[in-house]
Parts: structure tokens; C-alpha cells; sequence
């Protein structure tokens, strides 16, 4: 595989190598093809007896894996074509006003999708995961000067976005599903629990928000990160760097929900104090801050906040 993107962070106690990149040897490609297509037979996406899941578009498309200390844990496509599936297998739209300045040899699709939970005692959670590849996908296309792309992800993974802060994904306005009934993806379509949703993204764009987001995690000590400047709404104190402050508050950190559940705002029991009683701008920390068992904490509403992380279904199209 060649990295495009690499990650260390520290999870529960274990040292956690992430990489993504391009998938480049056969082995590897066929590992990647596997999970996509046993993931999408479990979620009822395509046919449970389908023996192969590529099509035309394979011959155009470069594949990309995400692994954790070696285990595979998301993969998705690059697709390059004349013709892109969303825009014309799947559904009908006009070309979105933003991205209609991009000339078509630079727009691809982001297709098939997919993570899962780390196996083990110890998983990392799968919107850490996806996050991570669609970071990769981004970094790739901005280091291959393309301009934008779209893609057909579900409403689930498109609410996810939306609750971490995270604008990358615009639904394309007046697009139409054309996809035929009966086919091999309509149980990824036609699903009125958890629809499908046609959306655009400007490489430029996602790739700032992007940055910021990875740029912002900063370690403080060899468990807990923050993020700087503090991102909308969701905010949190952490504990300082020096060991005799174990317990006190620390300056204001912002930090998205990513930051709860990938391990960025993991710290042990009783080494956070965050009543907001004790704030000099209590504004800006949001009004509730949760302390979790084994010391995680969570800033925003509970459950629902899980829930949405949890739930959200990465896959696409």
C-alpha cells in the first residue's frame, strides 16, 4: 500500500498506528474488495448469494484501505469516468453551481465506502475510522490537483457530518433517483429507514476542514488531546500537561464529538474537573459536559449524541 495519511494516537492504553493509502498489490486490492462486499451483504445492500461485487467502473477506479496496527478497517474507491454512476446510474441532476467551474477530467466519485469496528477488546469506533479515509480520499485527490467530486452516501452518515461540525458534504438540490428497482444496489437505495442521499464535495473546501480538524488535535500528555481554537458550540477543559495539576482545570480547549469517541479526549478517572459553575466564560463551553465511565467524556446531549456516532451507517454507494 502507499500511505497517504498516518495517525498515532493512544487508546485505552494501547498505542494505535492508523494508516490509509492506496491500495497498490493484488492481495491487498483483494482484502479491500472482500470487505466491502461482506459489509454490504450484512447491511442488506446487495444480494447475500452475489459471488463479485465490481463492475465497468473498476477498470477507472483506484481502491484505498485504512488499517490499525495492520487490520484492516475501511476501504472505498476513486472512481475516474466520463460518466459517474451518481450523476448518471443512480440519479438525474443538473451539475451543482459550485462545482460546475470544475472541468470534468477533475471530478471523480467516492464509492463503496466502508468501515467497521476494530475486532478485539479494544475497537476504535467506526466514524473515527471513516473519517480517517475520507480524510486520506481528500489528501490524495488535493495532491493530484482535482477540484471536486460527488458521491451517494446515506442520510445517517450525512447527519454524522453535520453533528461533528464537519461541512464537507453538500446534498445535491433536485436530483431524482433513477436507479432501477430489482437491481443489485437496491437495497442500498431503496431503504426508507435510512435513505440515500446524492451529494457534491469541493476538494479546496473539504480538504481546509480536514486539516483543521487533524491539524487542531494536539497532544498534551500521552493520553489526552485537545483541539484549538474551540470549534462552535462543543468545548471542554482539560486537565494541564504537568503531573501535579492532575484534577485542576486547564485552560479552554474546543473539540468536537470525534474527539470523545477516537480517543482525542480520553483521560482517566478523576483527571478532568469541568462543572460549568467553575468557568470564568462558562458561554463558551457548552451546557452540558458529561463525564463517562473509565474517565471519557462527552460534551453535547446524551444519548443522543451516542447514538448518532454509534448508528451512523458509512457506507456508500
Amino acid at each position: 500500500m502507499k500511505p497517504v495519511k498516518r495517525l498515532s494516537i493512544e487508546f485505552r492504553g494501547e498505542r494505535i498506528e492508523i494508516v490509509a493509502g492506496l491500495v497498490e498489490k493484488e492481495v491487498e486490492l483483494r482484502e479491500v474488495k472482500d470487505l466491502i462486499k461482506a459489509e454490504y451483504q450484512r447491511r442488506g445492500y446487495i444480494p447475500a448469494d452475489l459471488t463479485t461485487f465490481d463492475d465497468e467502473y473498476d477498470r477507472t477506479s483506484l481502491y484505498f484501505g485504512t488499517y490499525a496496527n495492520g487490520t484492516l478497517l475501511a476501504a472505498a474507491r476513486l472512481i475516474d469516468s466520463e460518466k459517474l454512476p451518481t450523476e448518471s446510474l443512480y440519479y438525474e441532476f443538473n451539475i451543482p453551481r459550485k462545482l460546475s467551474p470544475c472541468s470534468r477530467s477533475l471530478i471523480r466519485e467516492v464509492s463503496r465506502l466502508t468501515a467497521i469496528k476494530r475486532p478485539g477488546d479494544n475497537p476504535l469506533p467506526r466514524h473515527f475510522v471513516s473519517t480517517t479515509m475520507i480524510s486520506a480520499l481528500i489528501d490524495y485527490g488535493f495532491k493530484a490537483g482535482l477540484c471536486g467530486g460527488v458521491s451517494t452516501i446515506k442520510l445517517s452518515f450525512m447527519r454524522l457530518f453535520e453533528h461533528l461540525d464537519l461541512p464537507a458534504w453538500h446534498e445535491i438540490p433536485g436530483a431524482r433517483l433513477v436507479y432501477p428497482r430489482g437491481e443489485i444496489l437496491s437495497g442500498f437505495f431503496y431503504d426508507d429507514v435510512n435513505p440515500a442521499v446524492p451529494i457534491y464535495y469541493l476538494h479546496d473546501e473539504a480538504k481546509a476542514i480536514f486539516d483543521g480538524l487533524f491539524r487542531n488535535s494536539v497532544a498534551v500528555d500521552e493520553r489526552v488531546c485537545i483541539h484549538y481554537p474551540a470549534q462552535g458550540s462543543h468545548s471542554f477543559l482539560a486537565r494541564k500537561r504537568e503531573p501535579h495539576a492532575r484534577g485542576e482545570i486547564a485552560e479552554l480547549a474546543g473539540i468536537s464529538f470525534l474527539a470523545d469517541d477516537a480517543c482525542f479526549g480520553v483521560v482517566g478517572e478523576n483527571e478532568l474537573e469541568c462543572p460549568p459553575s467553575r468557568l470564568e466564560r462558562p458561554r463558551r463551553v457548552c451546557s452540558d459536559i458529561h463525564a463517562r465511565p473509565r474517565g471519557r467524556i462527552a460534551c453535547g446531549h446524551e444519548p443522543a449524541a451516542g447514538d448518532v456516532l454509534d448508528n451512523a451507517d458509512s457506507a456508500v454507494a
